[in-house]
């Protein structure tokens, strides 16, 4: 029997009180610098295999070249650099991610996110994928070892790619435009009871000064952590599930005045199953 995936209708955000308020209030979604999440091998996890098998294949060309694929020393040239840019990629690159899970009543992201007074996002999934346009991507995590097949056949495409002028600035741009959309999407095997989709967008380190795209900074975990904000439409908007805690009721009167001071129309308003068993 072949199984085929669905993509789910709605991913749900977990955040605070403050940031249903910040989110919801302003229609932008806070994509944070990747290095301040809470995985500190977010990055390295699938880049240092795609690296390693870079350098290992560059290696193996130039000890036993073959002439018929390309020019050799163009074609080394070029997966050295793309390993050395990718490895260094935090250096030139700023990478933000925004987090959802397919689940929207999930104990671990209540505990996680929500602390006592969370709040899961409920997002149509196609819709915010239209609303962010291309200044963003939306796509599934995928973890350990399911993620092997994608991350060979990229890495097989950069190096079967024809020797270019130019080897720095080309390698640069596989890095950038080839493995870093790759490796931003795998985690560890250990998170995949999240289900996670990630919003993921990416800013040059010396681009600043102030504007729609500019860098902020708020307070987080790690102390003053970069973020860039993803607006989204309105109409992107299907449920709120108020996390557990005291007083649901208040909170649903809230949250439902907040909401129709702001313009959310048809939003259903949820109550977690988990309440009473939270800890």
């Amino acid at each position: 029997m072949i199984v085929t995936y669905a993509p789910p209708a709605l991913l749900y955000h977990y955040t605070s009180a403050d940031g249903v308020l910040g989110i919801l209030g302003r229609r932008e979604m806070y994509a944070s610098d990747l290095r301040f999440l809470n995985d500190a091998r977010e990055l390295t996890f699938a880049r240092d295999v795609v690296v390693a098998r870079l350098r290992q294949a560059a290696d193996e060309l130039e000890a036993h070249p073959d002439d018929d694929i390309g020019r050799v020393e163009a074609r080394v040239n070029l997966m050295r650099n793309c390993s050395y840019e990718a490895d260094r990629v935090s250096e030139w690159l700023q990478i933000f991610v925004a987090c959802f899970c397919e689940k929207g009543d999930l104990l671990s992201q209540w505990r996680g996110y929500g602390q006592t007074a969370g709040y899961a996002l409920g997002f149509d999934r196609a819709a915010l994928e239209n609303s962010i346009g291309e200044s963003a991507t939306l796509r599934k995590v995928v973890y350990g070892d399911a993620a092997a097949p994608q991350l060979t056949e990229m890495t097989e495409t950069i190096i079967a790619h024809p020797p270019m002028a130019h080897a720095g600035s080309r390698g640069m741009l596989l890095a950038e435009h080839g493995v870093v959309p790759m490796v931003v999407h795998v985690k560890d095997s250990a998170f995949e009871e999240e289900r996670e989709w990630r919003l993921a967008t990416t800013r040059y380190v010396h681009d600043g000064g102030p504007g729609n795209d500019a860098v902020r900074h708020r307070g987080g975990r790690l102390g003053i952590t970069p973020y860039v904000s993803v607006g989204f439409d309105r109409a992107a908007l299907r449920e709120v599930r108020i996390g557990p805690g005291p007083h649901p009721g208040l909170r649903r009167d809230g949250l439902k005045s907040f909401l129709a001071s702001n313009g959310y129309e048809d939003v259903d308003v949820t109550l977690s199953a988990v309440a009473t068993t939270f800890r």
